[in-house]
């Protein structure tokens, strides 16, 4: 079996747990519960994002460029650059294609960053724009974060065995 599955194992299993004690004694939403679990299994995988060969960063590589794409696109017309200066305009639609080029000299090498605090940090901040735009009260985020946080250490924990 390979590391990989060893990862997704692990985060499908603790999520499940922790979906089982947070239904069960604290009588969360399911709702809330089953993004948890989405959450942690996601988060048991993504420390991988740096390594060459890895899910998460196949997905990223083919989400990348989407994403820049729509942001890009989104703050063009909501700042209306086209009405701006051809150098400004010029420098605006060049940025995001450099990002895109460029993308893969901006990720750590393999454990690096990503398997430490702050990619824990940065995983766990991915939930607070979906907590703001769904209405979530605290107690809400604090679960998905304990979901991301167990999901996070569990890859982690793995790798050092």
């Amino acid at each position: 079996m390979s590391n990989a599955q060893n990862h997704l194992i692990a985060g499908t299993l603790l999520s499940l747990i922790l979906a089982f004690i947070f239904n069960n004694f604290f009588n969360i939403n399911q709702g809330i519960i089953v993004i948890g679990v989405v959450l942690g299994v996601i988060s048991s995988e993504f420390p991988d994002v740096d390594h060459p060969k890895s899910l998460p960063r196949k997905i990223m590589k083919g989400l990348m460029p989407a994403v820049i794409l729509f942001i890009f696109g989104y703050l063009f017309f909501t700042w209306k650059i086209w009405t701006k200066d051809f150098v400004i305009i010029g420098f605006f639609i060049s940025l995001p294609i450099l990002i895109i080029y460029f993308y893969e000299i901006f990720i750590p090498r393999h454990r690096g960053s990503t398997h430490k605090l702050p990619g824990m940090i940065a995983v766990s901040l991915l939930t607070v724009p979906f907590t703001f735009l769904f209405g979530w009260n605290l107690i809400n985020f604090i679960v998905l974060i304990v979901f991301v946080i167990t999901g996070f250490s569990t890859h982690i924990l793995l790798d050092n065995l």
